[in-house]
């Protein structure tokens, strides 16, 4: 379940993973911070940003970007330039490349192989 976000937390989650975000994920994640997207028929839930201003929103944004990037990469070496931002439930990811601005690419656990799906978050949309 998505809510709406002050863009403070955006700035700080971008400062703590040394990326910028797209103008169009921004926005969504302002409008409506998480919640879930449908692509080619699949269900992926977006990972949302953390968010300490009440108890409510804390305790919503516990698994946040920042600890599910964190646990992506403790789990897959070799893709630390890769942000997750959204899973299937079934052990894929999407995920943001910080030497690729705003594509966005999928990352199929059990290959471990990623391939490119968007140009821009607002493809996803």
């Amino acid at each position: 379940m998505g809510f709406n976000l002050e863009k403070k937390f955006i700035i700080e989650t971008e400062k703590q993973l040394n990326y910028v975000f797209s103008d169009s994920y921004a926005k969504k994640m302002t409008n409506n911070n998480g919640g879930e997207l449908t692509i080619e028929n699949e269900g992926w839930f977006l990972f949302p940003i953390f968010d300490n201003s009440d108890k409510k929103r804390l305790k919503r944004t516990f698994n946040d970007i920042i600890r599910e990037t964190k646990f992506f990469h403790s789990q897959y070496e070799g893709f630390n330039e890769y942000i997750t931002f959204a899973y299937n439930g079934s052990g894929d990811y999407l995920l943001f490349n910080k030497n690729i601005k705003k594509e966005i690419f999928i990352f199929f656990h059990e290959s471990e192989e990623i391939k490119k799906i968007a140009n821009d978050f607002n493809e996803l949309l």
